[in-house]
């Protein structure tokens, strides 16, 4: 009878097509009920077959889906549930990563990707936060970073920041950092690292920015090289510049061909063009001035619309501002000129003395040039120089097809004898301070540097000789009065050779004279033979 009974409660159940296992209302072909949902007890489950190893002979398609529990290891096989699917499969093998990390993985097996011919994509907030292309082999990390790609048309970019990239559409090009390269629509062959870096960038080619904002402005130009913050920031148009250091070129707009090394060198420079400034500071304030050169801290800094200007040495032409067509080459040379033009100072602090806007001046020589204030001079040395001098002496054109007003106006004997020939010695602090309205000189003391005090020199006092040629009313070449009344005197010895051949001819004329004369009185004493 209870026999009959589970047959009948079987059947029945077989009827219904569901199976209640401490259950009489089974919600599914198989319903498993627990003994107490809110207090289980510990044999509340389902038992699958246990095997120490899989079966020696596999299972027939018949069995895809049985279900085994594996309770030792079996070859690379590890504990656990696993099913028949062609092989045995783990259970949970071909899920999908855990939010909260992997153990177990093998890297030449697991991966994230696709396996077919796709393209893979990222997102975060459900917008495009980076990519892998397929086709054209870009990749693209960051919120929206190239956006608008459009393969095959755009190819080999690369682009990790938010928004770099972001409306490229050209090839070539790598953008790297927030808004790298932003705007960038049709523009090929560009390079950008930083910050803003490039990010009005539209069909501009062939561009290198690295730096936060370097070339930020940058449109259309193209070859050019911005290296530190803010480097080439206003470039707009503009071709073929290079900048190196923070700042540096960071006002140019439409100037071309400029090179700029140095924090802050060229940072001023807008239009102008094929200028070179090495070091902090250098040709800080050019606007636009052309084809200057500037090496050294602070060279040129100053100098805003001069051209063809050439500094080479620390705080070179430091004060120049509009003069053009000048050279200095040492520390400080030509440092006061401001709007003069054609000098030329070679050595620490020559022409450093030279004012405003004097020209076609040349120093040479460590210092030379003080107390020149006027125009074409040309000073060798300074004040503790002993000797000048080469194998032949100076030559000067004296050709009579470049005079006028030729006369015979030299004064001779009477400009000669009110002269008085002396001995002296060089005193260097007071001829320093005569040259400098007063100052004292405060370069350091070298070893020889007042060595010219120690030589008995031969001479004249040029104010003597001032006055001599005032009163014998000769206006002689050969004494140079200080132009403003307050630096020194010099003499131009060699003219000197001229009023002594004259005096030499009147004596000449006197002697001949007297020997005429002497023949005479002879002739008259001398009785008849």
């Amino acid at each position: 009878m209870k026999s009959f009974s589970i047959l009948l409660i079987l059947l029945s159940q077989g009827l219904l097509a569901q199976i209640g296992i401490n259950s009489t209302t089974p919600a599914a072909m198989l319903d498993v009920t627990a003994s107490s949902a809110t207090a289980p007890s510990n044999t509340d489950g389902i038992l699958i077959p246990r095997i120490n190893s899989f079966p020696a002979t596999n299972p027939t398609t018949a069995q895809s889906g049985m279900m085994v529990y594996l309770t030792t290891a079996s070859g690379t096989n590890l504990p656990g549930f696993y099913y028949w699917d062609g092989s045995w499969v783990a259970v949970g093998s071909k899920t999908g990563w855990s939010v909260n990390g992997n153990s177990g993985t093998n890297e030449t097996t697991d991966f994230i990707g696709t396996t077919d011919v796709k393209s893979l994509s990222f997102r975060m907030s459900n917008i495009p936060a980076g990519k892998i292309e397929k086709v054209g082999g870009s990749v693209y990390f960051g919120h929206s970073a190239g956006e608008a790609a459009d393969p095959p048309n755009t190819m080999y970019c690369s682009a990790f920041g938010f928004w770099a990239l972001k409306d490229n559409t050209g090839s070539f090009n790598t953008g790297i950092g927030t808004y790298a390269l932003r705007n960038n629509s049709s523009g090929t062959y560009n390079s950008s690292l930083g910050y803003e870096s490039l990010m009005q960038n539209t069909t501009g080619i062939q561009n290198t920015a690295m730096g936060a904002s370097a070339l930020y402005f940058n449109s259309t130009g193209i070859r050019n090289t911005a290296f530190g913050y803010r480097a080439l920031r206003s470039n707009t148009t503009a071709e073929r510049n290079t900048a190196v250091g923070t700042s540096a070129l960071t006002a140019n707009t439409t100037g071309y061909s400029n090179t700029a090394v140095g924090d802050g060198a060229l940072a001023g420079n807008t239009t102008g063009i094929r200028n070179v400034g090495i070091g902090q500071s250098a040709l800080l304030y050019n606007t636009v001035g052309w084809e200057n050169i500037g090496i050294g801290w602070g060279a040129l800094n100053v100098s805003t619309t001069s051209s063809y200007n050439v500094a080479i040495g620390s705080l070179c032409m430091v004060g120049n501002t509009t003069g053009g067509n000048n050279v200095a080459i040492g520390y400080g040379g030509l440092g006061n000129i401001t709007t003069g033009t054609y000098n030329t100072a070679v050595g620490n602090y020559a022409g450093v003395a030279l004012g405003g806007g004097v020209q076609n001046v040349t120093c040479i020589g460590n210092g030379s040039g003080f107390g020149t204030t006027v125009t074409n001079h040309i000073n060798i040395g300074n004040g503790s120089v002993l000797w000048i001098g080469g194998q032949t002496n100076w030559g000067t054109f004296s050709d009579a097809r470049t005079k006028d007003r030729i006369s015979e106006e030299v004064k001779g004997l009477d400009f000669i004898k009110k002269l008085r020939p002396v001995t002296y010695h060089f005193n260097y602090d007071k001829e320093f301070a005569l040259l400098n309205n007063g100052k004292k000189d405060t370069t350091a003391v070298y070893d020889g540097k007042y060595d010219i005090e120690k030589i008995k020199f031969s001479g004249f006092i040029a104010q003597e000789v001032e006055k001599a040629a005032n009163e014998s009313g000769y206006d002689f070449s050969g004494l140079v009065p200080p132009p403003d009344g307050k630096g020194a005197y010099t003499l131009r010895y060699a003219e000197f050779v001229v009023p002594l051949v004259k005096a030499m001819q009147e004596q000449q004329e006197l002697i001949e004279k007297l020997e005429e004369r002497i023949r005479r009185l002879e002739k008259q004493n001398t009785p008849d033979k």
